[in-house]
């Protein structure tokens, strides 16, 4: 499947539940966010933020409402000030919506080319485990094979949300 076909797939399958996204990244706001956290996005989370409709559905927003819970830049960090044993952890983006306190993150920390970083898992553990029992998992070499992998649980009939490989 071409980047075109996997992002046209994409949003064909958020389509039937969602209402269209309202906010769309732009040029401003990607060189913004960049900044913020000091990467360089993956190329096609980029892409995908610009020209899906659906994209906010799932993933944090990368527009321009940088005030909404839902941007990548306040989900980011409202997880970092959480006490230590709920914070995400160190070198990790969170790239999601949190649906079941579940996230898909970048691990930016990770010396590699520009935007290719891995794809990690990662879960905060409940209020009520002990302190480390957080969960975090490799899940995917880089954001394409991740973006696959959503498209393709989607399309099973499993909201990539709460899909676990």
């Amino acid at each position: 499947m071409t980047t075109q076909e996997l992002m046209q797939q994409f949003d064909a399958q958020w389509s039937g539940d969602w209402a269209a996204s309202e906010t769309r990244a732009t040029p401003a706001s990607i060189r913004r966010i960049s900044e913020h956290f000091g990467i360089t996005l993956p190329p096609l989370l980029v892409a995908l933020a610009r020209s899906s409709h659906y994209f906010t559905r799932y993933f944090a927003s990368l527009g321009r409402d940088y005030d909404d819970p839902g941007h990548i830049i306040r989900i980011n960090s409202h997880w970092r000030r959480r006490r230590r044993t709920r914070r995400v952890p160190r070198g990790l983006l969170i790239l999601n919506h949190s649906y079941d306190d579940d996230y898909w993150c970048l691990d930016a920390a990770a010396t590699c080319e520009p935007g290719a970083y891995p794809v990690y898992y990662w879960a905060p553990p409940p209020t009520n485990h002990p302190a480390g029992t957080r969960l975090l998992e490799r899940y995917h070499a880089d954001f394409d094979e991740c973006l696959r992998f959503i498209v393709s649980a989607t399309r099973c009939g499993t909201r990539a949300s709460t899909a676990r490989s």
